[in-house]
Order: C-alpha cells, then sequence, then structure tokens
C-alpha cells in the first residue's frame, strides 16, 4: 500500500463520517506529558473520529544500532496535525475517547531549535535542519479521570529531513534531503502522552 492510497483512504473516513449527522462537535484544551510535552487541541467531530492538533517539544530519545546504546537528542519544538478514528464509541459526556484507535500523524520539526542536545548531537558532521514526518498509528486511550487520559500507541515514521555536511570534509556547507525508502526503513514511532484538559 502506497502513501498516496493510505491518505485517500483517510480522507474518505473523515469524510464518511462527517457525514453521518451525529452530535454536536467539542473541542478539548490539553496540556501533554511524557514523549511530546506542550499543549494540545482536540475537536471531536463524530463519536468515533476527532481531530488533533499539537504545539510540543518532542523528548529526542532512541535506541543506536551501531552503539547499541539508548541516546538523548535533546528537546526539539513540533507541530502535529492527527486525526483519530476510535473503534469504540464515546458514551454520555466523557471528555476522552476510551479504546482502540488509528491515527494519521502529520508533522513538522525544527531540529536547528533543539534544547539541550547531546555532545553526539553537536559534534556530529551532518547537521539536521527540519523534518516533516507522516506515521499512521495504532494505539489505545485510558481515560484516568473525568479531566486527564493516557494514549499510548506505535506506528512507522515516514519521513524527509533537510540534512547539511558540517566541519572541515569536502562536502561542508552542502545539503541533501534524507528520507525514507520502503517500510524495511521507516524507524517505529511511539505515541506516549498524558494529557490533562482545561
Amino acid at each position: 500500500m502506497n502513501v498516496r492510497s493510505l491518505l485517500f483512504g483517510l480522507m474518505m473516513l473523515v469524510w464518511g463520517n462527517s457525514l453521518q449527522g451525529q452530535e454536536v462537535s467539542r473541542g478539548r484544551l490539553g496540556i501533554l506529558l511524557g514523549g511530546m510535552n506542550g499543549v494540545s487541541y482536540d475537536y471531536a467531530l463524530t463519536n468515533h473520529l476527532e481531530l488533533g492538533g499539537t504545539a510540543a517539544f518532542v523528548l529526542g530519545l532512541g535506541y543506536g544500532g551501531s552503539s547499541k546504546s539508548f541516546q538523548f537528542g535533546g528537546l526539539t519544538p513540533l507541530l502535529e496535525l492527527a486525526p483519530r478514528y476510535y473503534f469504540s464509541r464515546q458514551e454520555g459526556d466523557r471528555l476522552f475517547y476510551k479504546g482502540g484507535y488509528l491515527s494519521l500523524r502529520l508533522g513538522a520539526q525544527i531540529d536547528d531549535w533543539t534544547l539541550f542536545p547531546s555532545k553526539a548531537v553537536r559534534e556530529s558532521n551532518v547537521k539536521s535542519h527540519y523534518t516533516l514526518g507522516m506515521a499512521p498509528t495504532f494505539g489505545w486511550s485510558f481515560p484516568l479521570s473525568e479531566k486527564s487520559a493516557l494514549r499510548l500507541g506505535i506506528g512507522f515514521l515516514f519521513y524527509r529531513s533537510k540534512r547539511s555536511y558540517a566541519g572541515d570534509s569536502y562536502y561542508a556547507g552542502q545539503s541533501y534531503w534524507e528520507k525514507t525508502h520502503r517500510l524495511s526503513d521507516a524507524p517505529f514511532l511511539l505515541d506516549i502522552a498524558y494529557s490533562i484538559a482545561l
């Protein structure tokens, strides 16, 4: 399945659900803590579908294949838009959806503005400037109280990253695009967020 088919299928799902004439939509402003730290706004389109927007700092944690160790990359600013389709109905007056969901996370990350970059990032001969990403995600949402919820998910990240060479190499100053070419190259992306409704 290619990316265009996936996007077209998601758009048809959104359009079909919005035509069902279900109860009035509702929005929710909140604070995110965890893998993403910032603010979010989730808007319920139907009993199953919500659209989420996020402005946050992403906690850069990863597992290095060559070093065989966990690495910290810093806190990087991110803007994200994520339609989510929940399999279970939203019942009653609950603020948060409960149960399994499918999502398509679309984000733009500004790597040049990373706070507290690690020594490995600072001394690298390759500098990343910004990254555009798309991550089909499956997960589960757990309302913890009337005003809080925990969301856990996992997906594959397809990205395009603008990078340039630094240092004294022959290619210093030259920029290029690095991108995901196939599913086997796509890294796992975790969706771990604790939401508090304001």
